[in-house]
Parts: C-alpha cells; structure tokens; sequence
C-alpha cells in the first residue's frame, strides 16, 4: 500500500487519467443517452484531476527537499556533536535509550547502536552514573558533576525532561578546563605567595590614585593594615601625585609612617593595561623598596671617611714619633761609632762610648717593641705566654739597664723591695718585664733632677696567688692632661701630643696591665713630684727563688752588725729599710769622720761590726779615701768593707783583702750576695743550678749566615759567659780574625760567597805563613750527619764537629774541651746522650729513598722532637723558646721562597744552598720530618735530578712547612 503511494505520487499524470477514466466509465454506465452533459462532467473532472497530480507533484518534491534537508542538517549536528566533548542520551520513563550521540565512547561502550537498549544494561560499569540517571528520573535531581575514575575525566552532566516521559540527558566534558582551571589556581596562590612575602613592598593603585591592592611588607613598612589602606588615597602615605604622566618612574624621597616619622624609600613604578578588555581601568604597579638601612650604610660609611682621616692624620702624628723613635738613639750609635773610629780615645771613654752604643740600640729595640705591642693591642691579638718570674731578678736587671741614663742626668736611682719573693712566681715575663721598663723610661725623660724610687711590695697574698704594687716615684712632672687621654678606654686620635715617643711607652703599658688583669694609675704627691702605679696579680709556683739566696743563708745574717757610710739621706734610708728587712742590725753615719769614730768605739766596746758599706763618694780625709784609712788601722783592718761606686765608674781591680766593690744602683740581690760572701766568707753561693767559670770570658766568634741559628748559639754561649762575635760568611771570618783574636771558632760548613771548609783552609794556610805556635780552635757546625761529612771537617783543618740541632751541652763540652774551662751540670742525664738521642731521631732517615710518608704522620712527635723542644727550654730559661719560634716564624717564608726561586731559575747550587739553609733553620727548632724531607731533596740536587727535586717541592713541601707551623704554635701555648 506505501509502494503504491508512493508511486502515485511519483506519477501524478498517470493517476489523473485513470481516475478521469473510471469516471468517465461511471457516467456512461448510469446515463449512456447524455453524451453532451456526460463529456462536460468528464472533462471538468479530468481538468481538476490534473491541477491536483501537478499540485501533488510539487507538494510531493517539496517533501523530498525538506526531508534531505532535514537529514542532513541531522547529519551534520550528530557529526559536530560527536566532535564536541558533549554526549546526548535521550530516555524514556523506563531507561531505554531512544536517542544517543557524543563522545559515548568516553563512558566505556562502543556497541552500536545503542537506540532501544537500557542504559542500566550498557553502562553497568559506572555505578554512580547509573544512580544519578534514577535520581534524574525521579526529577530528583538536573545537574551533577561526574567523575570517571578508569580515565581520569571530569563531567557536568545536566538532567532535563523534555516531555512528561522522555529525560534528556547532556554530559560535558570539563576535564581539561578543570586542568587549566586548576593550573591558574596554582599560578595564582604563587603569585600570591610572592606578592604577600616579597622582601620588597608592592603597591597597586588606580589612576584616580586610590589604593587597589598592597603586600604585607609595604604595610609593616609604613605601619597601616591592608584594610586601612585598601580604597583608601595614597595621599594618606605621600604628598606626591603617583600618575603615570607626572611621577617619575623611578623616584626616591621620603613617605609619612602611620606614628608620624618620615621613612626614606625608592619607589620604581609602571603602568599596567589591560589590552583585552579596554573596559577594565588601567592601574598604577609601584615597587616600594626602604632605603632606611642603606641610608644608615651611608651614615655609617660617611663616619668612617672621617675616621679614616683622623687615622690618617693621627698615622701622620705616629711615623712623626716612630721616626723620632728610630731616629735619636741611631743617631747616637753612629755619632758614636765615628767617634770610636774617627779618633784615639782612652779606655775609659772608649768603654762610655760602647755603652752609649749599648743603651741606644735597647732603646732602639725597646720602641720596636712598644710599636709590635701596640700593633697588636690595635688588631686584639695581643696574647700572654706565661712563664716563671722571678721578681727580683727582673726588676734589678731592668735597674741595670737604665742606670747609664740615670748617671747622665745626675739622678738618684734607688729600689726597694718590702718583701721577700722566696718562690717564682707564674705569668708574661716579657709583657712585665716591658712594662716596667716604659715606666722606668718615662719617669727618666721626665725628671731632670732629684730621685727617681722604684718600689715593689706586696698587697694581698693567698696561697695559690700574690698581688704585686709595683710603684715608681719621681721628680719628674708628669703632663695630666695628656695621660688623662692616654688613660681612657679610647683617646683622642686628633691629640698631637698623644703620640710621642714616651706617650707610647705609657699606652703599652696601660693595655698590656689590662690584658693581664691589673691596674695601673698615676696622682701627683706635689708640684714637683709624681708617681706612676699599677696593681698586678702572679700566681705562685711550687718552685723555690734562689736570687736573695737560700733561707739557711739568710739566717746565718740574723743579729749581724752591718755601718753604714753614705752622705746622701734618700740612699741611707734605703740601705738602712733593705738591711733591717733581713733582719740585720744597722747603724747609720754620713760623714768619714763618723765612720771611723762609730768603728773605734765597736772595738772598744767589743761590739765591732760584721760589715761595713761604705760610699765612694765621701770626701778623702787628709789625701785618703775612707777605706785606705781602715785597711792602715790594725784594729779595725780586718772588718770587710764593701765600697758603693757610681754607675759605670772605674773602680780599683786590684784584689784587696776584705774589700769588695758594689756598684750603684744598688740592687738587693747583689747586696745580698755581697753580705754573704764578705761576712759568711763564701763566694757567690748562689745560681747553683748554672755552669761556674773557673778562668775569665772566652771571645768566640760564630760563623752562622742562619739567622735562627745564629740567635739560639749566641743565646746559648752569652749564657756560658763567652763574649760573642756573628759573622755570615768565610769572607767575614777572615776579616774579623784580622781585626781581634778569638779563643774559639763554631763554623758552620754550608755558607755563601765563601763556606766553612774554605774559611778554615784559609786560616790554618795564614797560621803555617806565620809559623807560630798560635792555633785557633775550629768547630765544624753543620746539619749534614752522613759519613764523610766529618771526614771532610778534619782534612779541611777543623778541630772537631758538631751535628745540628745544637744545645748548649754541646757547647759546654767544647769549651771544656778546647778553652780549659770548666763546667758542673745539675742535670743527672748526659748531654752526649741527650745530643745523640736528638741526632738518631733526626737523621734515621738519611739514606732512605723519599717517599710520600706525609699521610703517615699522626702525632706531634713525629714533625718535631719534643725532647729536643724540652732540652731547648732548658738551657733557655731565661728568654723562653717562644721568640726563637716567632723568629723562625718569621723567617720561614722567605727560606721557602728561595727554593721555589732557584726551581724557576733552574739553578742547581743555588737549590742546594736553600734547601741546606731551610734544613738548618728547621732543626734548630727540633724539626724531624722537614729536615728529612730536605735531606732527600739534597741528595736529589747532588744527583743533578732537580726535575724529581721541584716535583717532590710541588707536591709536598707546603705542608711539610704548615705540619710544622701548627707544631710549632701549639709549642707556643704550652707557655715560654
């Protein structure tokens, strides 16, 4: 039936005619007689039949259109719908798909087609979907995101009834603006992150100059919360007009903080569009950085220029006083020294000259070290080195020293001890020794007449400590004014005075009392007389001081008898307080006269004196010094007289019985040891524990270019008693010879220009030309300890040999040996065998290849020998082993910059000679691993392998040298 429908109105003519055919049958059957009216009925009919097939037609072909039309429209929307991340599900009451298009393949079916199948059937694998769907179907629900965990894909899915039965159902796929939605989310909180924690502030406005948004740092910054700033004007915080056109784009001046104070900024800005959306309004970004701090630098830094130059003019006063300094006591030994050379003088000048020379070099030596001492109370590396003390010995030696300027001005110089210091005690010698000294110095150039007393007493005492009052009084007037500034914590820098030679002396001074703890101060007793003091506190040590003698000795001069004869009243009150101290009976007279009379009326009453002191500057009596008139009385001859002369005075040398002379100023110690040796008839029975000389002082000369070496022999024969000349080479040998003759020669074998072996060749060829008996000792010195190198010594003409490291056992044996002198030890232990201890240890490894044994090297004992650094100490008690360290310290670099020259220069000799020289510096410190390192890179030079000897150098010299610099300063804290 649909066929044929559809064929008669494809057809439209052909159904016309057979209907117009059947009606025209029709008529003729029911009225055949009326042709006319039958042919009209049949022909209207036809003709209507004909307008309704064109009509049909065209309706027909109009269908036709709009139905491909329609289908494809359909087609096209089921195919963008399929593209677009949307799925359509159209349903009945009872969940049958009726209609479905979109990504369905996303929710995990692609059966085909999926019209008339239960959506419960085909997405059983999503549970929640499901349930929704029932809920939509419900009208319970239209929207709810859906998630599909299998792919990770996120959806909205709306539910809306579009008739009373059928739900459409419309999922979108939002998963990848979920992504970028979470990307921004991200994005922003970071951006946030930095805009709420940024070190600088951050302020956005609008062009009107309204506050949009702004950063914790700029509101702490100003002192206003974000809300009070936040649609608030930015006139609140600056008068300035913050718009693009006027405000500068970077701008520094100063905005008002919430308390009313002005804080000084750099605001740097720009303007922000927003070119998309021309509707939005533009705003103003504005970085706001504080420039309080900088401002400060600024301040700071400007301080500091000033201070600069107030340094700098203030150095400017210091190289005035540091050339003055340097300058005044060079002088003096060069006019000196001319003088000695330019013309004869006699013996006694000769010897005042000498001890001019004497005195200005410790002057000279003394200002360096108030400058080092200074230099390093500036920079606070000023440390203490603590040692024993032996307060008497100090001050007295001190005493010494300074007596030559005190007999020039014709001052009194007097000291006086109120105690006894019967044991050592422990602190810086040498920072103690320099203070006293400064003091000593400033009260002599500021005294041009009269006394100058230095006394020392004790205030306090414990039994583990002792506080010292050192004080020193004069005649001197002391400018208040100027110590006042030197007395405060900081000086005046702009202060001329402040640095003069003697103000510097007092600074030191004052800093070295507070490093060590004490208290130092002046006052003025009256216009004319002044006095320097300080406090200090010494701990004692559990050693017995053997300088005032034992307490055996000192009690055998209880109760004892001692005359006094001195004109001046401040010497006789000294003399008298010292003599009672120790518990000595002392009668006082002024005049000779006196003298004689309180003698005779002794020995009348039977009560004659032990002793009697007497000054040599009493005036003669009838032609006679006072003590020629006693030596000529039988009754009173044979009292000892002990005769007080100025200092540096000549004074008789011939020995006369019962007679011995003292010299001022008169020091307890040696006053003491005096009334020993004239009333208890012993000779100087103490220092017991040092070598005793049984002839007069040797003159050695010392043939050393090392100047380590140089100072710890010379240190070690001045402690011997032997008068000592350094030379640097085999050339000055020779000239020194010329000029003096010598009881002993220490050569050392390895020097410039001329050496050891040539030096004494030379010699004992000029003692055959002579062909006299005279034959100089010569002792070979050297580092080298192989066989043959003594061999070698003998056939160059040298008497005997010794092997560096050297300590004064060695020296004492040769002086023994060769100068008939002689010598006990207090030490139980052989110093041969001390000395060849030390050389095994040092030379174990002579002949042995170098390895690189550094890694190997885990203990101190291992770099330097500690028995040797301990030998050291011992027969260096006096000065301590810290400055030979220091020395060598000093010298160090330079020895291993030589080595490094001569590898550039690829100079063999020149290598030997300053690896020799480097090896000869580091044993006389006790060095083992340095020395053997150097013995192989000798070998190496003697080979001619100086390209293995600069390896071996690259590699391991360097800390070689820093192994034995730390040893060292850890020798340095064990104390001096």
């Amino acid at each position: 039936m649909l066929v044929m429908k559809s064929y008669l109105i494809t057809k439209p003519f052909i159904f016309s005619v057979l209907l117009s055919c059947c009606l025209a049958v029709l008529l003729w059957l029911t009225n055949a007689q009326d042709v006319t009216n039958n042919f009209f009925i049949f022909s209207v009919f036809l003709t209507l039949s004909l307008l309704l097939s064109a009509m049909a037609t065209f309706l027909g072909h109009k269908e036709r259109h709009q139905t491909v039309l329609l289908q494809t429209q359909l087609q096209t929307l089921q195919t963008v719908l399929n593209h677009l991340p949307v799925t359509v599900w159209q349903l009945n009451q009872q969940g049958i798909v009726q209609i479905a298009f979109g990504q369905l393949h996303s929710f995990g079916n692609t059966a085909y087609p999926l019209t008339g199948s239960s959506i419960f059937t085909l997405y059983q694998a999503l549970p929640d979907f499901l349930q929704d769907i029932q809920e939509a179907l419900a009208r319970r629900i239209n929207h709810k995101p859906l998630t599909i965990a299998k792919n990770q894909e996120y959806y909205d899915v709306y539910y809306q009834f579009i008739t009373d039965t059928d739900l459409l159902v419309i999922a979108y796929n939002v998963t990848q603006s979920l992504k970028k939605e979470q990307v921004y989310v991200q994005q922003l909180k970071y951006h946030e992150t930095l805009f709420r924690h940024a070190t600088e502030g951050f302020c956005i406005i609008k062009t009107n100059g309204i506050i949009y948004s702004v950063n914790p740092t700029f509101c702490q910054l100003i002192g206003y919360t974000k809300d009070e700033l936040q649609g608030n004007s930015i006139h609140l915080f600056i008068d300035v007009e913050m718009n693009s056109e006027q405000f500068p784009s970077q701008w520094v001046g100063k905005i008002r903080h919430k308390q009313g104070h002005l804080v000084s900024v750099l605001i740097n800005h720009f303007l922000f569009k927003n070119y998309e959306d021309s509707s939005q309004e533009s705003l103003i970004v504005n970085f706001i950085k504080d420039l309080t701090a900088y401002k400060q630098i600024e301040a700071d830094l400007h301080q500091v220029r000033e201070t600069l130059e107030t340094t700098q003019r203030t150095k400017s006063t210091f190289l005035n006083a540091i050339n003055q300094g340097i300058r005044t006591p060079l002088n003096n030994i060069i006019g000196t020294t001319e003088l000695l050379l330019k013309s004869p003088i006699e013996p006694r000048q000769q010897r005042y000259s000498i001890e001019t020379i004497r005195e200005s070099s410790e002057n000279l030596l003394n200002f360096f070290n108030d400058i080092l001492a200074f230099s390093r109370i500036e920079t606070g590396q000023l440390n203490l080195e603590l040692s024993a003390i032996d307060v008497h010995a100090l001050i007295e030696d001190l005493l010494g020293q300074a007596a030559l300027a005190t007999q020039r001005k014709d001052l009194i110089f007097i000291c006086q001890f109120s105690f006894f210091a019967t044991y050592l005690l422990k602190g810086d010698i040498d920072r103690l020794r320099q203070v006293v000294n400064n003091l000593l110095n400033y009260a002599i150039k500021s005294t041009e007449q009269g006394c100058i007393l230095l006394q020392v007493g004790l205030l306090e005492e414990t039994e583990q400590a002792v506080k010292l009052h050192i004080e020193l009084n004069s005649h001197g007037v002391i400018n208040t004014s100027v110590l006042d500034n030197l007395f405060k914590s900081v000086a005046t820098a702009d202060d001329a005075t402040q640095y003069s030679i003697e103000n510097i002396s007092i600074i030191v001074a004052r800093h070295l009392i507070d490093v060590m703890g004490g208290t130092f101060s002046f006052y003025h007793q009256t216009e004319d007389q002044s006095t320097l003091w300080f406090d200090i506190v010494l701990q004692k040590m559990n050693c017995p001081n053997t300088t005032l003698g034992t307490a055996e000795q000192r009690a055998n001069l209880h109760n004892r008898r001692v005359l006094v004869a001195e004109p001046h009243p401040l010497y006789r009150q000294f003399i008298t307080e010292q003599l009672r101290l120790w518990h000595l009976q002392v009668d006082c007279v002024s005049s000779a006269t006196e003298c004689l009379d309180s003698l005779l009326d002794a020995v009348a009453l039977r009560q004659a004196y032990d002793v009697v002191i007497i000054d040599s500057c009493l005036p003669y009596l009838q032609g006679m010094s006072l003590s020629q008139i006693i030596h000529a009385n039988t009754q009173v001859n044979q009292i000892p007289l002990i005769i007080l002369h100025p200092a540096k005075q000549d004074y008789p040398q011939l020995s006369i019985p019962n007679e011995y002379n003292l010299q001022k100023p008169v020091m307890p110690s040696k006053l003491l040891q005096h009334l020993f040796t004239s009333i208890l008839n012993k000779a100087d029975t103490m220092n017991t524990g040092t070598a005793f000389l049984s002839a007069h002082e040797k003159h050695v000369l010392l043939a050393e270019d090392n100047i380590i070496n140089q100072e710890v022999m010379k240190d070690m024969l001045l402690q011997l008693h032997c008068q000592v000349t350094v030379v640097n080479n085999g050339e000055e040998v020779l000239v020194a010879l010329n000029a003096q003759n010598y009881d002993l020669i220490f050569m050392d074998c390895q020097m410039p220009k001329m050496d050891g072996y040539q030096a004494t060749e030379s010699i004992r060829q000029q003692e055959k030309k002579l062909k006299t008996d005279s034959h100089i000792p010569i002792i070979a010195v050297t580092a080298n300890a192989i066989n043959g190198a003594r061999e070698r010594c003998f056939i160059s003409g040298m008497d005997d040999y010794l092997s560096k490291p050297i300590n004064s056992h060695d020296l004492e044996r040769m002086l023994t040996r060769y100068c008939g002198l002689s010598y006990f030890f207090t030490e139980k232990t052989s110093p041969l065998v001390i000395n060849d201890v030390i050389d095994d240890k040092l030379m174990a490894s002579s002949n042995e290849a170098y390895s690189p044994h550094l890694l190997s090297i885990n203990t101190q004992e291992e770099i330097i020998s500690l028995s040797m650094i301990e030998t050291m100490r011992q027969d260096m008690q006096k000065r301590g082993i810290n400055w030979l360290i220091d020395l060598f310290l000093t010298e160090f670099p330079r020895y291993q910059a030589v080595v490094h020259e001569a590898i550039l220069l690829l100079d063999k000799d020149m290598f030997y000679q300053a690896v020799h020289k480097l090896k000869g510096g580091a044993a006389s410190v006790g060095s083992i691993s340095l020395v053997n390192f150097c013995k192989q890179l000798e070998e190496l030079s003697k080979c001619d392998n100086l390209d293995e000897a600069a390896e071996q150098v690259e590699k391991y010299l360097a800390i070689e040298c820093s192994l034995l610099e730390m040893a060292l300063e850890e020798e340095k804290k064990k104390g001096k």
